[in-house]
């Protein structure tokens, strides 16, 4: 260790794009690593604006969901003060790690003011947005960061049907609006579209991209049972029903029409949903068009 005043212990030099030992062993999850770099007189707190916006080695084990490793820093000392523990917060939720969030709350870091409410909608992580609406977390606020975005309609994007349920029982509102005026039904049926899929013969060369209809649209069903508006218009006056033609599902638009969904409602450009679907020739044109009737024998 250079002993100037001043200087950087060795263990703690940093790499030509400012990564230090321990965050790399901490990106890595490498137990052992950690632990003699912190018998060296590794620092805890060493970060690097270059280095994830100044993330701390605790922090970063937690970004790439190293739970054991995040858990053996965090229990050597790690420091969860300030931006560390809000991020931290979130990743916790993000991961489902009960463990890493109970320990965090344990230390006072707030929920309140975070995303990670919105981290556990997204990704569909049911134990962790029950354990954060248990201490006093927040289910309905709109992420002005994000578009104004509640954690309801990011389940509902995603697709995440039992997140979507516990947020509702939590008292998530179910026709909250964003700042286009999109209502949780608008994402829902966002979130019911075909899934993208690339086929590749070979990793790293050109593919092809096919779109796999969904066979179910559970959230959307959910949502018309909850007392979703069927017709809410966002601002450019397009009902649930113009999304599901815009976006190819087919059986969100069965869901809308079977619920009594206007099928003549007219968005800012005067188009109906039928429309919609026949300028791009989807499967919503089907469920849309007019049945012809067979003249009687």
């Amino acid at each position: 260790m250079d002993a100037r005043v001043g200087a950087v212990p060795a263990v703690d030099a940093k790499d030509a794009s400012g990564w230090t030992a321990l965050q790399h062993a901490a990106m890595a999850g490498d137990l052992a690593q950690i632990s003699s770099l912190l018998a060296q007189g590794a620092s805890l707190e060493a970060s690097s604006p270059k280095v994830y916006d100044g993330a701390t080695a605790f922090a970063i084990a937690l970004q790439f969901s190293q739970a054991a490793a995040a858990k053996l820093l965090l229990d050597r000392g790690a420091s969860v003060a300030g931006a560390i523990g809000t991020v931290a917060l979130v990743l916790a939720a993000r991961d489902d790690d009960d463990a890493m969030l109970d320990a965090l709350l344990a230390r006072g870091v707030p929920v309140k003011g975070t995303r990670a409410v919105t981290a556990a909608a997204k990704y569909g992580r049911v134990s962790a947005l029950k354990r954060l609406i248990k201490v006093g977390a927040a289910v309905d606020t709109a992420d002005a960061g994000d578009h104004d975005f509640t954690p309801l309609m990011v389940a509902c994007m995603e697709n995440q049907l039992e997140a979507a349920r516990v947020l509702l029982a939590a008292g998530a509102r179910v026709n909250a609006r964003d700042d286009d005026g999109s209502t949780v039904l608008h994402w829902a049926v966002f979130g019911a579209r075909p899934v993208e899929i690339h086929l590749y013969m070979e990793m790293g060369e050109p593919h092809d991209t096919v779109w796999e209809p969904r066979p179910t649209a559970p959230v959307v069903e959910l949502l018309i049972q909850r007392g979703a508006d069927i017709n809410a218009t966002d601002k450019s006056l397009n009902t649930p029903l113009h999304q599901a033609a815009m976006m190819d599902a087919r059986v969100a638009a069965e869901l809308l029409v079977a619920a009594g969904a206007d099928r003549n409602a007219r968005n800012r450009d005067g188009k109906i949903a039928l429309e919609l679907a026949t300028d791009r020739h989807n499967s919503v044109e089907q469920v849309l068009r007019p049945r012809s009737v067979l003249p009687r024998p």
